[in-house]
């Protein structure tokens, strides 16, 4: 038993790793798989707002920032100012029309996957620091839980921001805990930097995000 420990605690980062984008897959091919079930196949989106993200994406891709379509002006009817452009580099990356919402699952699943790497971060900091603590085995159960909400998840593999907010918003958790554990003024800074740079994504995803950053 005390061997099977030792192994544990030698190998539990790269384990929870595995385990966390497992979970991820998990959930995300039962979402699209049911989706293509429903669609015969093809790629698509459950909400007509996604399709709007898609339009400006593929504005921006043209060179046409914030236009609902290339050419017409500037439209304020997206809800998110940098999700589209992050879903351009899709465009740019040769993933058009529908198949943008391939991208946007790509995205999504990167953005859960680093969220519940922060998440466990977070836990360990607050219920058990030391590398020896029995407790951190606990720390598996926050993919299978976090996961476990369907609306959450519809909301996460939809391919609205949900998804990218979330990773900002553990961007900036990280970049917390780096500003707290800094040795020295330069890695201060650093941190800060990045902590305010993370408030920024937060505030251009969700423009409510203003009133957690004041």
């Amino acid at each position: 038993m005390r061997a099977l420990r030792d192994l544990f605690f030698r190998y539990e980062r790269g384990l929870y790793v595995l385990w966390a984008a497992a979970c991820t897959l998990a959930s995300a091919r039962q979402f699209y798989g049911y989706m293509m079930m429903q669609t015969g196949g093809h790629w698509s989106a459950p909400l007509d707002d996604v399709f709007i993200h898609f339009d400006y994406a593929r504005a921006a891709a043209e060179g046409h920032p914030f236009e609902w379509f290339s050419g017409n002006g500037y439209s304020s009817g997206n809800t998110s100012l940098l999700y589209p452009f992050v879903l351009a580099l899709g465009w740019l990356a040769g993933f058009r029309e529908a198949l943008l919402m391939k991208w946007a699952a790509i995205v999504a699943m990167t953005s859960v996957f680093v969220t519940l790497w922060v998440a466990r971060g977070l836990f360990l900091r607050t219920l058990a620091p030391r590398k020896d603590d029995p407790a951190r085995a606990t720390s598996f159960l926050l993919p299978p839980i976090f996961l476990a909400i369907g609306a959450l998840d519809w909301s996460l593999w939809s391919g609205m921001e949900v998804a990218f907010y979330l990773l900002a918003w553990a961007a900036g958790l990280a970049a917390l805990f780096a500003y707290e554990d800094a040795r020295d003024e330069h890695a201060r800074a650093r941190a800060g930097w990045l902590l305010g740079l993370a408030g920024l994504v937060i505030v251009t995803t969700r423009p409510e995000g203003a009133t957690t950053i004041a």
